[in-house]
């Protein structure tokens, strides 16, 4: 009796924690990474970056391999701004650990180099921006 009890809390436990992700599945977030803010907007399986300060815009794949764990893969640059082109056969796993209300905490690990960064961001908004919906129109568009 008691190993059912302590494994209906541990799914229990696991299942709340993978529920808080979905928040992050979707809408509008920000984020300091350091060198300036960026923003993010997610949305199906694509993932738009925007990094305010440099005007570079990256659209991304993600690939969700749980709730709370996705890997992001480069796509498309859409604008370079003042950044150097980024590597495009980059892939990034992100695993958030972590949530308090609208901020989420992750781990990022570049598979490519190995590269690993801590950090969070912040949901700021459910609904995305007109640009975002007509960039994920226009690749549906483009794949039929």
């Amino acid at each position: 009796m008691k190993i059912i009890i302590f494994l209906t809390a541990i799914f229990s436990v696991s299942n709340l924690h993978c529920q808080n992700c979905k928040q992050f599945q979707e809408g509008v977030f920000k984020i300091d990474v350091g060198y300036g803010n960026m923003s993010i907007e997610r949305k199906c399986n694509f993932q738009l970056e925007k990094t305010e300060d440099f005007g570079a815009l990256y659209l991304q794949k993600i690939e969700p391999v749980s709730e709370c764990e996705f890997i992001l893969k480069r796509y498309k640059v859409i604008s370079v701004g003042n950044l150097p082109i980024p590597d495009m056969t980059e892939i990034i796993k992100v695993q958030i650990y972590k949530v308090e209300g609208d901020t989420f905490f992750y781990h990022v690990k570049s598979l490519s180099s190995g590269l690993i960064l801590d950090g969070k961001f912040v949901k700021v908004s459910d609904k995305i921006s007109k640009e975002f919906e007509e960039i994920i129109a226009k690749e549906k568009l483009e794949k039929q």
